[in-house]
């Protein structure tokens, strides 16, 4: 503790020094030294970035703590294991309405979405099945190239961005 304390006195008075030595107007000082001058230049250039360098970097202890005590590492991982799972249901749906191409029974819409909700709640029971077809219809609304031909289902990943043809037997 006394170390720390050591610390922030030194960094405590420098600080005093340099904004004695930036508050000084050159024009009414005498013309006696440049020293204040040199001064000021090497707390500005110098000191000051290293001592804001060395406060962000603790800064990073206490912002590290308040992530681990509210578990937002957690929650994004959740939140991808979600879109995942979306991702996964959406590409099954065009999987089953691909095989039901040439028949007569196709799938609509709404059953597609019912299908990718239930792999979500299959996987994640905890997730409602209001915030489950939420989640798959905004991700729907971002994958710009699913649809089903005869021949293959083609989805796009919007984690990796690339089109996935899947063969449909």
């Amino acid at each position: 503790m006394k170390k720390l304390f050591t610390l922030f006195t030194v960094v405590l008075l420098t600080l005093t020094v340099a904004a004695v030595a930036l508050a000084a107007d050159p024009a009414t000082a005498p013309a006696v030294s440049p020293a204040p001058a040199a001064l000021a230049t090497f707390l500005r250039d110098s000191v000051f970035p290293l001592i804001s360098a060395a406060l962000l970097g603790l800064l990073a202890i206490p912002l590290r703590w308040l992530g681990n005590k509210f578990k937002i590492d957690y929650l994004l991982q959740k939140d991808n294991a979600i879109e995942r799972l979306a991702f996964q249901g959406i590409s099954l749906a065009e999987e089953m309405a691909a095989k039901l191409v040439g028949s007569k029974s196709a799938l609509t819409g709404n059953e597609k979405l019912d299908i990718a909700v239930s792999h979500i709640l299959s996987a994640m029971p905890t997730v409602s099945k209001e915030q489950a077809a939420r989640i798959t219809e905004s991700l729907l609304a971002q994958i710009p190239g699913v649809g089903a031909t005869k021949e293959a289902v083609v989805v796009r990943d919007p984690i990796v961005g690339l089109a996935t043809p899947i063969s449909v037997q």
